[in-house]
């Protein structure tokens, strides 16, 4: 038992520093300018979200016609954004029903950018 929860937790320690070096964990009030991220990322990784990453999203929505996000759980949470300058945001696409934005380690994910999965 001991052995397998070693390796359970060293898997996840793996995992996790993988994570890390693709998105950082908690999201600095930057990005990285080509980088794809998902809206969850940017809102549920930084302490200033509802001043720092909020706004710039709703910035992004507003400039392609679209609504800002009102709360966590709403449309522009799961949507792809392109980072085009540290403090800048491009709305891309929302990942809609039944797709989800998954991180840049999924498999389905190129390893640098957030992508859309169901």
């Amino acid at each position: 038992m001991v052995q397998i929860t070693s390796v359970l937790v060293a898997t996840a320690a793996f995992l996790g520093a993988g994570v890390s070096a693709q998105h950082p964990s908690p999201m600095p009030d930057t990005c990285t300018v080509g980088v794809i991220y998902c809206g969850h990322e940017l809102l549920n990784n930084n302490a200033n979200f509802e001043t720092v990453w909020k706004p710039r999203i709703n910035a992004a929505l507003a400039a392609e016609g679209l609504g800002p996000i009102p709360n966590i759980g709403s449309r522009g949470y799961d949507a792809t954004y392109n980072c085009t300058s540290p403090i800048t945001l491009d709305y891309l696409s929302w990942c809609g029903a039944p797709g989800r934005c998954q991180p840049p380690n999924n498999q389905f994910c190129n390893g640098k950018d957030s992508c859309c999965h169901a």
